[in-house]
């Protein structure tokens, strides 16, 4: 029999006949060595993660591994699932303001490129930075990166190169 458990980071917990392991942001589900579903990860689930990135690496990591969102919810159009159900959730509070911010600048873009509806929730007032998060600050780019800032990123108080929301 295979050993059931699930692999979160560095924590291991038993779980019901799989073997899990998170790899990359995504929760692989395996048995015998095959990988038989793979789960994608909701804005809800990466409002969880956030805070342990933060406190791991500080803002830097938790940006990088958030923007991560934007391969994710491309994968799971391929692979026809509900964007929607992704989405809909609103995302617990992470504890940094311009994180939350972050997360419903994210999602309101990535529902205008998918021509979704934009759930209510990115409306309320604790997805607003304030202060500003300057996204990646980088000395003598500011007035780069605010014209290069897309509308849904901006309105939430988040200034972040549109190239920056781009992966290989």
């Amino acid at each position: 029999m295979v050993s059931k458990y699930i692999f979160y980071t560095i924590d291991a917990v038993k779980i019901d006949q799989k073997t899990c392991f998170l790899h990359a942001n995504l929760l692989f589900y395996v048995k015998c060595d095959t990988i038989i579903n793979v789960l994608y990860p909701s804005i809800y689930s990466y409002s969880q993660d956030i805070p342990k990135w933060i406190k791991k690496d500080g803002i830097g990591l938790a940006l990088i591994l958030t923007l991560g969102f934007v391969q994710e919810f491309d994968r799971a159009e391929k692979a026809n699932v509900d964007l929607y159900s992704l989405i809909q959730e609103e995302p617990m509070p992470t504890g940094h303001n311009g994180m939350d911010a972050l997360l419903a600048g994210l999602i309101e873009w990535s529902c205008y490129n998918k021509k979704l509806l934009v759930p209510s929730w990115v409306n309320k007032d604790r997805f607003f930075a304030k202060p500003i998060l300057h996204a990646f600050d980088t000395i003598g780019k500011t007035q780069y990166t605010i014209a290069h800032t897309p509308l849904a990123f901006f309105r939430h108080g988040v200034w972040i190169e549109k190239s920056s929301l781009q992966y290989i």
